[in-house]
């Protein structure tokens, strides 16, 4: 075979592989995309886009790319919430192509393995299943730093410009760069970056910034037909500011705590990498660890946003975790196989059977203390017993071989582990309301109030959506969003008796006074886990099971007396 040939099939192999895990992104971003409820934080820009849709006049929040394409996918296919999370979704899914940009510097193992980080972090898939606009931040400035590193000035340009429209999440990602680009610029002594950066830029810096500045205009304003997405773009650099050290429902430690159960295989990869690279010196592996710094340091300064403020903490690990993965399966020839293939076994059952322990204390409240006492050395044994049957097989068949079988074996854990968290922050195990993604509590009541309301509309009208209702009281962008089919919706602070409302909801505090006569309904409408002050066995339980003591928020169903059979108004 010619060294074409062989070159040729290795590509189509890339390409066969990338379009796999380009088709897992699309899996685990899109999967049930519409069966989870919109919260209060992604409702109210839902809310927004369908205002927009209806061409009310509304005051946009920082949200402006969101905000325009979700109102034109409104408008065509219909307000929803699979729609409301559209958009999300496929930039999120599209993050996933960004490292072919890239797959000069990185080569082609590591861009694949890159790319396959991308597609299944769960911090990443959490955050593009969220109707909002961070991933269009990231893969639009992603991408756009990646066709400008090839010159491609027009691409660029609209990828920036595009950014620009992410929303709040943007200047984050966009001032960890810079604050690398500065540290890298004062403790380098060489000024050829520096020379490369402004040869470029006098090369096609018009075409760049002046597609940039059309695409920022024609997407954020829908061509000028929404000219408040000027003010948006505004609004989101006030909002991030202000958002610094703003308190939010979970402390710095919880989300830290929580983020790092839900990255530990990746972050225990990217760590290892890192010290290796400031053992060996390697000056790419030293940027990355900057740059992941930084943007660790810029999450922890606005901890009330919920874990998808540490997307950008993400990038920089996946990266730093590719690159080890690349150098360890590049150099994976071992003089002993069968040392390996039984390292890993060993490794995988001591393993599991030591989490299978763990799992029954954890989860087991009845526990007598002979047998917790037998759970813990069963959790604590099978791990003495690998070290010391990994020491045996060093010393007796090879060093080489049993040192790479326990690697390994470790990542093959790492890997599954992996898989099962993004499950999860995809929305799709038994306890999605207990994720951490979106610092909003997540709505449970949904399907109980709307069964309740449509069955009284339909009893009243013939229809389910005809009945007249009245919110009072309640500042709750998510009960607006779940009610917006029903056209005879008022909104108002207070409960008006002077309406007649044949529906009202209030706060679980309020009382109904009116000649009419009322009667009520409680309703759990959020439930949001709490993970402040909790145990280290609640925490535990909250990282394997998603079960943790939840904070609930009721609302008060208030019908009618007419509206049932053989009641009549006093």
């Amino acid at each position: 075979m010619s060294e074409y040939s062989a070159g040729n099939k290795f590509t189509k192999r890339f390409l066969i592989a990338y379009a796999v895990i380009f088709a897992v992104a699309i899996g685990l971003r899109f999967a049930l995309l519409g069966g989870s409820l919109l919260d209060d934080a992604q409702a109210d820009l839902a809310l927004q886009a369908l205002n927009i849709k209806n061409g009310n006049s509304v005051t946009l929040s920082g949200e402006p790319g969101y905000l325009v394409l979700t109102a034109l996918q409104f408008f065509i296919f219909g307000a929803s919430n699979f729609m409301a999370r559209f958009w999300p979704a496929l930039f999120g899914s599209l993050l996933v192509l960004v490292p072919w940009l890239y797959r000069d510097r990185l080569g082609q193992t590591s861009t694949l393995l890159v790319a396959a980080l991308l597609a299944v972090d769960p911090i990443l898939i959490g955050s593009s299943r969220t109707a909002m606009g961070i991933s269009l931040a990231i893969s639009g400035l992603l991408a756009g730093l990646g066709f400008w590193r090839q010159k491609r000035w027009l691409p660029a340009g609209v990828c920036l410009g595009s950014a620009l429209l992410g929303g709040v999440e943007f200047w984050p990602g966009l001032l960890g760069i810079i604050l690398l680009f500065l540290v890298i610029r004062t403790i380098s002594a060489s000024s050829s970056i520096s020379n490369h950066v402004h040869f470029s830029l006098a090369s096609g810096w018009l075409v760049l910034s002046a597609s940039a500045l059309i695409t920022w205009l024609a997407i954020g304003t829908l061509f000028l037909a929404v000219p408040e997405g000027i003010s948006a773009f505004g609004n989101s650099l006030v909002t991030y500011f202000s958002s610094f050290l703003k308190n939010g429902r979970y402390s710095i430690a919880s989300l830290s705590l929580a983020g790092l159960i839900l990255e530990l295989p990746i972050i225990i990869v990217a760590f290892w990498s890192l010290v290796e690279g400031f053992v060996k010196g390697d000056k790419v592996k030293k940027i990355l660890g900057l740059w992941w710094g930084l943007t660790l340091i810029l999450a922890l300064l606005e901890p009330g946003n919920g874990l998808f403020s540490y997307s950008w903490v993400s990038l920089p690990m996946i990266v730093l975790a590719a690159l080890q993965l690349t150098a360890f399966f590049s150099d994976l020839q071992v003089e002993n196989p069968w040392v390996l293939i039984a390292e890993i076994t060993l490794v995988a059952a001591m393993v599991i059977f030591s989490f299978l322990n763990l799992l029954n204390l954890v989860n087991n409240d009845f526990l007598t203390a002979e047998d917790t006492r037998n759970r813990m050395i069963g959790t604590f044994l099978p791990i003495l017993l690998l070290i010391a049957m990994t020491v045996l097989f060093a010393w007796g068949w090879s060093v080489e071989s049993a040192r790479k079988g326990f690697v390994l074996g470790f990542l093959i854990l790492f890997g599954a582990g992996l898989l099962a968290n993004s499950w999860k922050s995809a929305g799709l195990g038994s306890r999605p309301q207990q994720e951490l993604i979106s610092a909003s509590p997540a709505v449970v009541g949904q399907k109980e109030l709307m069964s309740t309301v449509q069955e009284l509309s339909r009893w009243k009208t013939g229809t389910a959506t005809e009945i007249d209702l009245q919110i009072a009281g309640l500042a709750s962008p998510s009960l607006q969003w779940a009610l917006r089919d029903y056209p005879h919706l008022i909104t108002t602070d207070f409960f008006f008796p002077g309406i007649g409302s044949s529906i009202v909801l209030t706060p679980i505090s309020s009382s109904i006074q009116s000649q009419t006569s009322y009667r009520g309904q409680v309703v759990t409408w959020t439930s949001q886990p709490i993970l402040d002050g909790i145990t280290v066995k609640e925490f535990l339980r909250w990282a394997f099971f998603r079960s943790a003591p939840t904070h609930n928020t009721q609302i008060l169903l208030w019908a009618r007396n007419d509206l049932f059979p053989g009641v009549v108004i006093p």
